[in-house]
């Protein structure tokens, strides 16, 4: 969307049509301009978050920047799965961020001296039930994986949309197996994860089948419970505070404060048997079929 769509006789009905006939919507941002756009759109795009598709610092044409691209990816795979034999080479693991032994496995071998080596490995895990289903929005997606390295460290199973993209499955779909499986459900709440469709349905399911929810709270919201539909799933909750107004806030790592303490023992109550007091560097797990020929879960 740019000024001229907004504006555009054409485009609008195109918009009504999609939302009559049940369409899903991604609204992609062109160009620096108001949200929701002023003119008949506004009120139907004020129920969207948008992905910014355009250079902020100088609002050039440069489309498809290199961390919203996969970002349109994740939004897509929601409502349609790939043609899994025409994936081109580029873009088998597109949803894997860039990150270094992103799941923290350390397989090992053995060198020609006959010693152990420990081998990086960036396949993600196909978890089929886990203890913890990490409820976020798209926009603090590095937040979000230093907390499910965190957790997994500790010993815990956890689900996350990014791990499990791979697949022709419907995407909808394995998130419905994931908060069914799983034991406890944390969920990320800042003001965008409020206003996200699709995180309004995680917690509205989570809620349906009783699920425990832990808030999260990481940007301050106008009141608590959060106004909207969420309100009355999170009323009776009370949230955890990494908000940077907090006095115990660490910029660098959140998860780092005293507060996360309080999120390991919300998770006791609920799962049991796991030694959180040892930090586990191997996680005893196998590969997900996204990455590899044969498929191998995790129970």
């Amino acid at each position: 969307m740019n000024s001229a769509y907004a504006q555009s006789d054409n485009c609008s009905r195109e918009v009504h049509l999609a939302i009559s006939t049940g369409k899903p919507l991604i609204p992609l941002q062109m160009e620096k301009q108001k949200w929701p756009p002023e003119g008949a759109l506004g009120p139907i795009m004020s129920e969207y978050l948008y992905i910014r598709f355009y250079d902020r610092k100088t609002n050039v044409d440069n489309y498809w920047p290199a961390d919203k691209f996969p970002e349109l990816l994740g939004q897509i795979r929601y409502h349609v799965a790939p043609n899994l034999d025409i994936i081109s080479s580029q873009y088998q693991n597109w949803f894997l961020p860039q990150i270094d032994n992103l799941i923290f496995l350390q397989q090992t071998a053995i060198d020609g001296n006959d010693k152990k080596v420990a081998l990086k490995d960036n396949i993600p895990l196909d978890v089929t039930h886990p203890q913890i289903m990490i409820s976020y929005q798209w926009d603090r997606q590095t937040d979000i994986i230093a907390l499910y390295k965190r957790l997994t460290q500790l010993g815990y199973r956890c689900w996350l949309d990014i791990f499990q993209m791979g697949g022709g499955d419907s995407l909808f779909e394995k998130i419905d197996a994931g908060i069914r499986n799983a034991k406890c459900i944390l969920a990320c709440v800042t003001p965008n994860y409020t206003k996200s469709t699709n995180c309004r349905r995680e917690m509205s399911l989570s809620d349906a089948l009783g699920k425990p929810i832990v808030p999260l709270l990481l940007e301050a919201t106008d009141t608590w419970p959060p106004s909207g539909p969420m309100a009355l799933i999170f009323t009776d909750k009370p949230y955890i505070d990494f908000c940077p107004s907090n006095p115990n806030y660490q910029k660098n790592d959140i998860w780092s404060s005293v507060e996360f303490n309080k999120v390991i023992d919300r998770l006791k109550t609920t799962i049991t048997g796991v030694q959180t007091n040892q930090s586990q560097s191997v996680v005893n797990t196998k590969r997900s079929i996204s990455a590899e020929s044969t498929k191998n879960v995790v129970p």
